[in-house]
């Protein structure tokens, strides 16, 4: 017996009165689109392979605003990881060295704090040296 006669098989649970509701897959509560990353940055890479914009805005139901800000963003990141340079032993052996020099016991007095200003009263009683000749 299917249900499509109209009839309920025997031991079926009963039917949620919220079945078949909702939002379809790859749509939050709000109506909007959820894309995943691996999604964005396929949409991303057919921008930047030159398909028009407005083409790829109605295949994946994004307005232009946002596919542009996806873009946008995209170049900006790929410009970041771009200026970073890879790491080679002259950096370790400038961090070797700038801890060196950290630890030094010979610093310049320009790096150290200046001392408190000399009191005369520290060497003489009160009333100063004119009361020892």
């Amino acid at each position: 017996m299917t249900v499509d006669e109209g009839r309920k098989p025997d031991g079926a649970p009963e039917r949620s009165a919220k079945a078949g509701e909702g939002a379809p897959s790859g749509v939050d509560a709000n109506g909007r689109s959820v894309f995943s990353v691996q999604r964005k940055m396929s949409v991303v890479s057919r921008l930047l392979r030159g398909e028009p914009l407005d083409l790829v805005a109605r295949d994946t139901n994004v307005s232009v605003g946002k596919l542009t800000e996806w873009r946008e963003r995209a170049l900006e990141g790929a410009a970041s990881a771009l200026k970073e340079r890879e790491r080679d032993d002259r950096d370790d052996e400038i961090a070797r060295l700038k801890s060196k020099v950290a630890r030094s016991p010979w610093t310049t007095s320009c790096s150290t704090p200046r001392s408190p200003p000399w009191r005369g009263s520290a060497l003489w009683p009160a009333g100063g040296r004119a009361n020892i000749l």
